[in-house]
């Protein structure tokens, strides 16, 4: 896999969270080096590329003048890939003495999609790190979901990683998490997080002191069901999970009342992060499940 990098990033905006900040609008109202003059066939292009170990399904962060433990003051790039890696690169120059590789590390095994175990088709040949990490910059600390397998079971990670060399700041979180539900899949009245059902697909984001991670599910596996949709709210310091920082979008929905559809309700967005307005309220939308069936059916009571 490559990365391309296509514009000298000297001065430019951080990037520390999926389309620029928590509006998600993706606009960088702070543009000093792109002009209509300059983006065009003769001046605007790939300048070089660096090769990654995995597939990046996850938006690439940026950083300026960020030290680097024993390498100096580099603006940096932030690269996650499915394959469990995260990747610092100097984000203006390929030719320093580790070819512009300032450090990588790998947080545990991926998941090998597309076996019987794990019959996953949507992204092949692993899952690893999809949804795109968060960074904060006051504690130099990008945080990140790692989805691993040990050959029997799998696992969530929720990961504190130090900017200038990538270790963990401390013990990365096993995702562990229930709610008073009794819906599909749940066990005496308590429905409990799945990791080997939950795809980590959605931006991470930062609110209010609070690191949320959501989840959805690996819809294209037969039989998968039920999974549901996760919102989990972290300490970013020390990653546990925060007492009423938990959300499940379908713990009562039953197969008696919603046959196929009951429970799902993931938490997709299409690699999206959640929107947060001044107030600290979160915006996010589902997919699937017995929630969204529900009000298709209200609407044709009332419509049809």
């Amino acid at each position: 896999m490559s990365l391309l990098i296509s514009l000298h990033a000297g001065a430019q905006v951080n990037v520390l969270t999926y389309h620029n900040d928590n509006t998600r609008t993706g606009a960088n109202l702070n543009e000093t080096t792109l002009t209509p003059a300059n983006v065009n066939a003769s001046t605007f292009g790939k300048l070089f590329s660096y090769a990654v170990d995995g597939y990046v399904y996850a938006q690439p962060l940026y950083v300026s003048g960020l030290t680097i433990a024993g390498q100096g003051t580099h603006n940096v790039v932030f690269v996650a890939t499915e394959h469990n890696s995260v990747y610092a690169f100097d984000a203006d120059s390929n030719t320093n003495g580790n070819g512009g590789l300032l450090w990588q590390v790998n947080l545990g095994p991926s998941a090998t999609t597309a076996i019987p175990a794990f019959p996953f088709q949507a992204i092949q040949p692993e899952v690893g790190i999809t949804g795109t990490p968060v960074i904060d910059l006051g504690s130099q600390t990008l945080y990140v979901d790692a989805f691993t397998w040990d050959g029997t079971n799998y696992f969530h990670h929720v990961h504190a990683l130090n900017l200038a060399d990538g270790s963990d700041r401390v013990a990365p979180m096993l995702v562990v998490a229930s709610v008073p539900g009794v819906g599909n899949g749940s066990t005496k009245g308590v429905m409990h997080f799945q990791a080997h059902q939950q795809l980590q697909r959605s931006a991470l984001t930062l609110a209010g002191g609070v690191l949320y991670v959501c989840f959805a599910g690996f819809t294209d596996i037969p039989n998968e069901d039920p999974y549901h949709g996760w919102v989990l709210g972290f300490n970013p310091v020390t990653l546990d999970l925060l007492p009423g920082y938990v959300f499940c979008t379908t713990p009562n929905g039953t197969v008696k009342q919603f046959g196929s559809f009951a429970g799902r309700g993931g938490v997709w967005m299409g690699g999206g992060g959640m929107a947060v307005d001044g107030n600290n309220n979160l915006y996010f939308a589902t997919g699937d499940g017995n929630f969204h069936r529900l009000q298709w059916f209200q609407r044709n009571r009332l419509w049809g």
